[in-house]
């Protein structure tokens, strides 16, 4: 299994099925699929697949791998950085990921330091790249504190959103456990 199988098949593990919750700022998703970018991988080309309800796991792939993982540029970070990104990019979208993984690698002192600009770029994946790999899971364990900060703020400006939030906090717990692991 190639490395974004093994981050797809655990960002799908944590999206599930269909959902349709009304309290869900998402809306109608299935396998963590919003329908409003399903509409823009309609326009795009990336997929002919008309509702949510129709998806299927390649469909779902190939939107992830277009729409987040190369978006991230997750290919180019090295595990378990790219797990921790993906993830939350699929999770907060893309700027919120990359701005929280900027964030992380500032913190671990990056040099020259990061813009915290959403974009993860050559300097961003030449930071996490020069990181020893006994300081990756740091690094994965800061950018979730990052996200854990902002998920937080978001339960506490909208009571609609607190039920969610246990279920933030265990997912963020997840990425925790697999990035360990995947550097023991």
């Amino acid at each position: 299994m190639n490395r974004f199988e093994t981050c797809l098949s655990f960002v799908l593990d944590a999206e599930g099925g269909l959902s349709d919750d009304p309290a869900d700022r998402g809306g109608r998703t299935n396998l963590g699929i919003t329908e409003g970018t399903l509409e823009r991988a309609r326009r795009d080309g990336v997929t002919e697949t008309e509702r949510v309800d129709s998806l299927t796991r390649d469909v779902a792939a190939s939107i992830y791998r277009t729409y987040y993982w190369n978006a991230c540029r997750c290919q180019d970070l090295p595990k378990p950085l790219d797990l921790a990104v993906f993830d939350a990019a699929v999770h907060m979208g893309t700027n919120a990921a990359s701005r929280q993984f900027q964030r992380a690698l500032n913190l671990l002192g990056a040099d020259p330091p990061l813009a915290e600009d959403g974009i993860i770029g050559p300097l961003s994946v030449r930071a996490a790249r020069k990181l020893p790999e006994n300081w990756r899971v740091r690094a994965a364990r800061i950018a979730v504190a990052v996200r854990s900060a902002a998920l937080l703020d978001i339960a506490s400006r909208s009571v609609s959103q607190r039920r969610f939030l246990v279920g933030w906090l265990n997912r963020l717990d997840r990425v925790l456990v697999k990035s360990r692991r995947e550097l023991e």
